[in-house]
């Protein structure tokens, strides 16, 4: 990995504290990833699977609770959280990993990410479905359609929070999604990548045999890539983002296209609405609205010329892309 990705996996290992131990107890682990968000879900969620149990990673020194399994750097969004996972515990996964956001209780979008989570749970929903589960799964979009992978696709503007301006992100070391795929996804074509279509939102399930079909220095390498938050001030990172997109044509790779439909999205179970905090219940999910927003928000200003050294050599900082159907922002509707 070189001496950049060894000094990246030592950090990582100096800046986790253990709270409890990450290796598997249960058939099914629900990995999730949190900085401060509400965790009251989990311990109901956990209910509705058999034969379950969670690991809460929680990213920097503000999440209280005591849910915690570990706690790691704020470096990267959730597939941070999710890569150090699979690599630390390459050798001890649980039969079934799922995956999952600590914000499950956002009303965004009609509660998008809780009814995206319970499809995925509803097909571990019990033993006979954990025990026939075979390939990798993870949910359809906001209106149940099926995600493709756009190749072309380069996501280099993001908003960090409603009613923020757009951000240029910290550069990844490919351009693309493609470009992403074909560097991080051994042995694999991008043809497999749209023939399998994309993963959003950081919710999905997979078995043991299929994250170990990935080499562990594989995941290495995604993990090296995913901890560069800190030369770039802190930035969002694009790599996240291309990281997201990637879990579902990685872990089907030559599979057939019919070998593991997405996920209907399920109906948000009663018990979740209860545990909503107040500010979260009125959030507004209107795609049309955030877009409006996201134009009045005019364009993001150039990133520092600190970046350029030290997070993607020959990368040139400059002004915002223009906003066209190959730039997106950032919080994914779908």
């Amino acid at each position: 990995m070189g001496n950049m990705g060894n000094s990246v996996l030592a950090a990582v290992a100096a800046s986790l504290a253990p709270l409890r131990a990450a290796a598997a107890t249960a058939y099914v682990q629900l990995v999730v990833a949190t900085y401060d968000e509400d965790l009251s879900w989990i311990e109901p969620t956990l209910r509705t699977v058999p034969r379950s149990e969670a690991v809460v990673y929680c990213k920097g020194p503000v999440q209280p609770d005591a849910r915690c399994t570990a706690r790691l750097a704020n470096w990267g969004a959730e597939n941070y959280a999710y890569v150090h996972h699979v690599y630390k515990n390459y050798d001890n996964l649980a039969p079934i990993t799922a995956f999952a956001m600590g914000s499950i209780l956002k009303s965004e979008w009609q509660y998008l990410l809780c009814r995206k989570l319970f499809g995925v749970l509803g097909a571990l929903s019990s033993v006979a479905k954990q025990d026939a589960l075979r390939h990798f799964i993870s949910p359809r979009g906001m209106h149940n359609h099926l995600v493709p992978f756009e190749s072309d696709s380069n996501i280099s503007v993001y908003r960090p929070k409603r009613g923020l301006p757009p951000q240029i992100m910290c550069p990844a070391s490919a351009a693309t999604n493609g470009a992403f795929y074909s560097k991080f996804a051994p042995n694999r074509s991008v043809g497999d990548a749209l023939r399998h279509g994309s993963s959003l939102n950081g919710i999905a399930a997979a078995p043991r045999h299929v994250l170990r079909g990935v080499p562990r220095n594989a995941w290495g390498r995604l993990l090296d890539e995913l901890a560069k938050k800190s030369c770039c001030e802190g930035a969002a990172l694009q790599a996240d983002h291309y990281a997201e997109r990637l879990w579902r044509p990685l872990l089907l790779g030559t599979a057939p296209a019919d070998a593991s439909p997405q996920v209907p999205l399920a109906a948000c179970p009663p018990f979740i609405f209860p545990l909503v905090p107040e500010r979260l219940r009125h959030v507004d999910g209107d795609t049309r609205k955030a877009a409006e927003a996201w134009r009045r928000a005019g364009s993001p200003p150039p990133p520092p010329r600190s970046w350029r050294a030290a997070c993607a050599p020959g990368w040139t900082p400059g002004g915002a892309p223009p906003h066209g159907s190959s730039r997106r922002g950032g919080h994914s509707a779908s």
